[in-house]
């Protein structure tokens, strides 16, 4: 191992058949998000309490951490399964959510229904957009697109609090 002062560099080799079978998904995932300018300050608008991240993927889920904060979201508390969201959802204040839909073997629905009961909105993350909504009532329910950004993040946000009031 070479460790040089600044800092462990890695290198990844993808096999082809990998990148070949990448779906794109059908639907602009921009269609009907509300456009919020860059720079606009979110948190006059956001309620107080902790966002929760349901992600079963660390690396996407420190990304995503990085994007809430940045859209005011001072404290986030992450989970990667549906256990764990439920078990983070008893304890501790929630004021919006992101939801991957797939966690694995699972999906987030649980998670989507324990959260319109207490009556917190909330948004999806889906690598194949819409057409993977969990079973239930979700269809107006905001879909960003992985890999996504901070604006597509912003958007999405702005769009279910103002559906969410």
């Amino acid at each position: 191992m070479i460790y040089p002062e600044a800092g462990m560099q890695a290198f990844f080799l993808i096999p082809n058949e990998h990148v070949a079978t990448f779906e794109t998904p059908g639907a602009d995932p921009r269609q009907g998000v509300v456009e919020v300018p860059e720079g606009t300050d979110l948190r006059a608008r956001l309620p107080e309490g902790a966002a929760l991240i349901v992600e079963d993927n660390v690396i996407i889920a420190m990304e995503a951490e990085d994007h809430m904060r940045a859209c005011g979201f001072a404290d986030c508390r992450v989970a990667g399964s549906v256990a764990a969201a439920m078990d983070i959802l008893e304890h501790t204040e929630i004021a919006f959510a992101m939801l991957d839909i797939n966690l694995g073997k699972d999906t987030s629905a649980p998670i989507a229904e324990a959260l319109r009961e207490r009556g917190i909105a909330f948004i999806f993350a889906s690598g194949y957009g819409e057409r993977t909504l969990p079973e239930g009532n979700f269809t107006g329910v905001p879909v960003v697109t992985k890999p996504y950004g901070e604006r597509d993040l912003r958007s999405a946000i702005a769009r279910a609090s103002a559906e969410h009031r």
